[in-house]
């Protein structure tokens, strides 16, 4: 009894076992195959998956020009279904912080991606919430995460579908979807201040918190951008005297000292870089008086370059900063006798020819900055 029961659980098992193997299927090569392809926009990962298929068939023929309104059908009476934007499975485009698609706004996440496409008028780009199915076979409109419209337009040959971010700055990037010789493009932006302080705070709870290079950097991140000035003082001061990690630095104090300055706390401003000058080299000094140049500063950046010159004097680069601030207050003929004085002690050909052009400059009565 035992001996049969034994032979009975075996007969199930292999039974299972087979069915198990039967489900499965093999990989193998596909016809459309598949990509990927990232872009990071100031701090957002974009993502886009897809299978690519080519403008030439399985069985080698060429099918330029019955692409559009032909394998891929116009949306119209008799063509209901969105095309997949691709083949096979869904194309998916990923995003890793909210961001805004042709101007809407969008949550971070994965979407699905289909596409109306009209013989005679723009094509509405769909992202669906669902990311699992089989191209646009189970495509249900209740599912729509964002719908836009948009113009394809003529483009160069592609053989093979493909997507590209086809132009890029800090805080946006097109994609664009190419292939035969169409082109459908559409812009992502981000928020790129809001995000980048919000990454700030997050990293600033962990180990960069303990040191003070890592606040004063959110801080210039401030400064530079003129944005969030006392978030950035709040970071500045957090790094100079906050905590474990925290200390006086040239940076530091100086960053401070600019803040207070653009947000017109001048007396304050006043100490603090009072404070920091003496700590900082020849070259710290220069660069905070082309710093100050650039927002603006031009008298205090002046004065930053004279009390380099003293502190320092006859180091390369104290004239050429000399030069700069004169030039940025309007005395060319100081500017020009200082840009003089650099030349002859330029350290090397770059730094000589660039002064020699500077010179030019000057001697036309023109800013060097």
């Amino acid at each position: 009894m035992k001996l049969r029961y034994t032979h009975i659980l075996s007969t199930l098992c292999f039974l299972a076992l087979a069915g198990a193997i039967q489900a499965q299927t093999l990989q193998a090569p596909q016809q459309s195959q598949k990509a990927r392809v990232m872009q990071t926009i100031g701090l957002t990962e974009i993502t886009i998956e897809y299978a690519s298929p080519s403008v030439v068939d399985g069985q080698g023929r060429d099918r330029t020009g019955s692409i559009w309104g032909g394998l891929v059908p116009w949306n119209d009476e008799n063509q209901q279904l969105p095309w997949r934007a691709g083949a096979n499975e869904n194309t998916v485009i990923s995003f890793s912080t909210p961001v805004k698609v042709a101007g809407k706004d969008l949550a971070a996440g994965s979407y699905g991606v289909h596409i109306l496409t009209r013989e005679k008028a723009p094509w509405t780009v769909i992202f669906s919430h669902n990311t699992s199915s089989w191209g646009s076979f189970f495509y249900n409109p209740e599912e729509d995460a964002l719908r836009f419209d948009v113009s394809p337009e003529e483009a160069a040959m592609h053989k093979y579908l493909t997507y590209e971010f086809t132009d890029r700055e800090m805080s946006k990037g097109e994609i664009s979807l190419l292939w035969e010789k169409l082109k459908l493009s559409f812009e992502v932006t981000v928020d790129l201040h809001a995000l980048a302080l919000e990454s700030f705070d997050s990293q600033l709870r962990g180990i960069n918190a303990f040191t003070w290079q890592g606040w004063n950097q959110a801080a210039n991140y401030c400064l530079a951008n003129s944005i969030e000035l006392e978030k950035g003082l709040a970071y500045a001061e957090r790094s100079i005297a906050g905590g474990f990690g925290a200390q006086p630095t040239f940076q530091n104090v100086s960053t401070k000292a600019m803040l207070l300055q653009q947000l017109g706390r001048k007396e304050e401003a006043k100490a603090a870089f009072e404070q920091a000058i003496p700590m900082g080299t020849v070259f710290e000094l220069h660069q905070m008086g082309r710093q100050l140049i650039s927002l603006g500063e031009k008298e205090l950046a002046l004065s930053t370059f004279e009390k380099n010159a003293q502190l320092h004097p006859d180091t390369w680069p104290v004239n050429v900063g000399l030069a700069r601030g004169y030039s940025a207050t309007g005395d060319y003929k100081k500017a020009l006798k200082h840009a003089e004085l650099a030349l002859a002690k330029a350290p090397d050909d770059l730094n000589r020819t660039n002064l020699k052009s500077l010179i030019e400059r000057l001697k036309n009565n023109q800013d060097i900055n």
